[in-house]
């Protein structure tokens, strides 16, 4: 760049940088800021403004999530070429491929050069395999394997959808394994792998994964060498079946794709416990290593899987020492605090959401409140995340130092008060939560409340649901009637033991 670019005036630079977001080219303009440290000193940083509506991507729909935390994307206007999104470091993969306009959409973005983007995309019962490098104009479907029966393309989802029509299909994975991708088949008795070939543009069954281990799941999936894992069966593919999220009630399911047969372990709770943390520690270790910072050891793994353990144990026993005295109805702060209550709203068909917030005092009187529509967002947790930093950014401008805030998402206040959630899909949004809360705050206290605690801020988030665009409002005494009422409301309503 010539040296005289940097020295543009500042008034030139913001209106130039102004242009681009007009056009809601929110990813150039992050393009545009990196140019050099002066035109990113004249123009607003999207990460201290969260709630400012010119900084949501609007230019794209959300597909899907993929490893990593990226998101697939699709331009909104046709053709809707596809795109990958790195939210913590603002990277966009640029794709020229129109995006399949499948409706179920599992995806997975090879390292390579160029970068590739496969997509295991399904409408009614039909599931067809694509895939594009950076610079093809279209996704391209792999052939099946010259061994099987099948000889064009559209005998891919006949393979998917015909063959496998006696075992309906459960569920799609796709992992990367030493270096190969693999698509994982799950069907209601057995499951099925095949290598993706992008070079000689071929599906291959697989029939042995060698030293390999395979953990699936449908936020991750990993890879593993059971050589370095004595307890990790080789040539298995392990995943796991929910009984009860809320009691961590579930069992451990570990195929064997040898001999085709699959035993289910139900371990001990303080097993399952371990098992989590353990699983936990080491994905969070990978996304660290994969952002470029510095790796950790065995040990610094397993300690830190401890001492998760640990947290949540204590946690859980104080929950159960508790649970006789928690009422189901919001309280006041003490006197020199005010009380932040924030929720979300998530449309998985839509894959919009919105939030509310609303801010009272130690007598229950409400100070300020706010509500507002996100047109895309990832999940319901991404949601939360954002009810909370349009209510904190409203807090700061207020004038408010001392608070408590309060969410009926345990998640949410784990990813507050820890860092085992950085590194997940709304990591950054969690990371400017914590920034914001450490050097704009003198006190801050995130609680986890029952639903029935946080029923005015649940309201304020449904209000704005059905809003068509990015909007938002802040409310300042005196507030709305609706909302005086839903304040009045939730005062008169009875206590109930939990």
């Amino acid at each position: 760049m010539a040296a005289d670019w940097a020295s543009l005036p500042a008034d030139m630079i913001n209106l130039i940088a102004g242009r681009v977001l007009a056009n809601d080219d929110l990813d150039y303009y992050m393009d545009f800021r990196a140019v050099c440290r002066t035109w990113r000193v004249s123009t607003a940083d999207p990460k201290a403004n969260p709630s400012d509506p010119r900084f949501h991507p609007r230019r794209y729909y959300l597909i899907t999530g993929a490893a990593g935390g990226q998101l697939v994307l699709a331009e909104r206007g046709p053709p809707h070429d596809a795109r990958v999104l790195n939210p913590f470091t603002g990277g966009m993969i640029r794709f020229k491929a129109p995006m399949p306009d499948e409706i179920e959409v599992v995806a997975h973005v090879i390292s390579s050069s160029p970068p590739m983007l496969v997509l295991i995309c399904g409408y009614k019962g039909r599931h067809t395999i694509f895939f594009a490098g950076a610079d093809d104009e279209s996704f391209l479907f792999p052939m099946p394997h010259e061994g099987n029966r099948f000889s064009n393309p559209l005998s891919w989802t006949a393979l998917l959808g015909g063959v496998y029509a006696a075992a309906p299909v459960i569920s799609y994975f796709i992992v990367e394994s030493d270096g190969e991708t693999l698509v994982v088949i799950m069907l209601r008795h057995g499951m099925k792998v095949f290598k993706l070939n992008t070079v000689a543009n071929v599906v291959e069954p697989v029939k042995d994964l060698g030293n390999r281990a395979l953990f699936l799941g449908h936020s991750r999936c990993l890879s593993v060498d059971a050589n370095k894992f004595p307890s990790v069966v080789r040539n298995c593919i392990y995943h796991v079946v929910d009984k009860n999220r809320s009691t961590l009630d579930f069992a451990v399911c570990v195929y064997n794709l040898k001999n085709k047969r699959e035993v289910t372990l139900r371990p001990e709770d303080k097993l399952r416990l371990k098992i989590i943390a353990l699983l936990w520690s080491w994905w969070e270790a990978r996304n660290k290593a994969n952002a470029g910072e510095r790796g950790r050891d065995t040990q610094e793994i397993t300690y830190m899987a401890a001492g998760l353990v640990n947290d949540i144990s204590n946690n859980l026993l104080k929950a159960k020492i508790r649970a006789p005295r928690l009422k189901s109805k919001w309280s006041p702060p003490p006197p020199e605090l005010l009380k932040i209550n924030i929720d979300g709203a998530f449309s998985e068909n839509l894959k919009s959401g919105a939030w509310g917030f609303i801010v009272r005092d130690h007598e229950g009187a409400a100070v300020l409140a706010g509500s507002g529509h996100l047109t895309a967002v990832h999940d319901a947790l991404c949601s939360e995340a954002q009810a909370g930093l349009a209510a904190l950014q409203a807090a700061i401008t207020h004038g408010m130092s001392r608070i408590q805030l309060e969410t009926d998402s345990t998640c949410l206040m784990m990813a507050l008060k820890t860092e085992v959630y950085d590194h997940a899909t709304g990591g950054l949004l969690f990371k400017e939560m914590k920034d914001l809360m450490m050097f704009h705050f003198d006190f801050v206290d995130v609680i986890a409340v029952p639903q029935s605690c946080n029923s005015v801020a649940h309201e304020l988030a449904r209000y704005s649901l059905g809003r068509d665009s990015d909007q938002f409002i802040v409310w300042t005494d005196p507030l709305p009637e609706f909302v005086t009422n839903l304040v009045d409301r939730d005062l008169a309503d009875p206590s109930l033991n939990e």
